[in-house]
């Protein structure tokens, strides 16, 4: 179950491009938080910096292990 605090791996939406060679794509790769989850609409956004910057993104349930991988 995705709760609040676990960690996220992924790709930024704004970076994120098919024609990255899995070396890239790593390298693109952020950590994150997970700071909400709103289980009746079934997603949770991600808060992480990015160059000092703080950025959020919020991904559905049905994301998870396609685009962001969720650790507790």
């Amino acid at each position: 179950m995705i709760g609040i605090d676990m960690m996220a791996r992924f790709v930024p939406a704004h970076l994120d491009s098919g024609k990255f060679t899995p070396e890239e794509r790593r390298a693109a790769t952020v950590r994150g938080t997970i700071i909400y989850v709103n289980y009746a609409h079934k997603y949770f956004t991600v808060e992480y910096e990015l160059d000092g910057v703080t950025y959020k993104e919020s991904f559905n349930f049905s994301d998870c292990g396609k685009t962001v991988t969720v650790r507790g």
